[in-house]
């Protein structure tokens, strides 16, 4: 089964899905995201047993890169599209595998305002990225931040 699809990137954890696979991912977004601004990218994640250690090889590829990462933690998935949009990010990853079984993960690339990449607006260059091998490199930061707070305030309209 090919994890490259038409909005995100997933597949069976660890066979598909791996450690190895989301640090090279992070080098290829990282690489793909400077191409439209300063790199400076949210991750958040869902609540599969998973997803921590894949958000760890994530965030070490992204930063090998020379991004920004703001590590948002455990969130839902629109949550992640509300901080890059709210704190004017250039883009974010959502590491999570939606509806799918519990066997599953995946990631989910975010452009700028908050807006789901699917193939034809990212997903295709990340994954020529990837598959090319040659990624920027540099010396990225990384914070933590709650989004929940300003997130709920979002939701409630306030």
């Amino acid at each position: 089964m090919p994890i490259f699809r038409a909005y995100d990137i997933r597949g069976l954890y660890p066979s598909e899905v791996n450690e190895e696979l989301a640090e090279a991912l992070g080098k290829a977004f990282g690489t793909y995201i400077s191409e439209h601004g300063p790199p400076r990218i949210a991750v958040g994640g869902d609540v599969r047993l998973s997803t921590p250690s894949l958000s760890s090889a994530l965030i070490r590829g992204l930063l090998s890169t020379g991004a920004g990462v703001t590590d948002l933690g455990m969130v839902p998935t629109p949550a992640v599209y509300f901080a890059v949009a709210s704190l004017g990010l250039v883009g974010g990853m959502v590491i999570s595998a939606s509806h799918n079984p519990k066997e599953y993960n995946g990631f989910k690339p975010v452009g700028a305002r908050g807006l789901a990449l699917s193939w034809d607006t990212g997903i295709q260059r990340i994954k020529e990225i990837l598959d090319s091998g040659t990624f920027r490199s540099g010396k990225g930061a990384l914070e933590t931040k709650d989004i929940t707070p300003a997130y709920a305030a979002h939701l409630a309209g306030k």
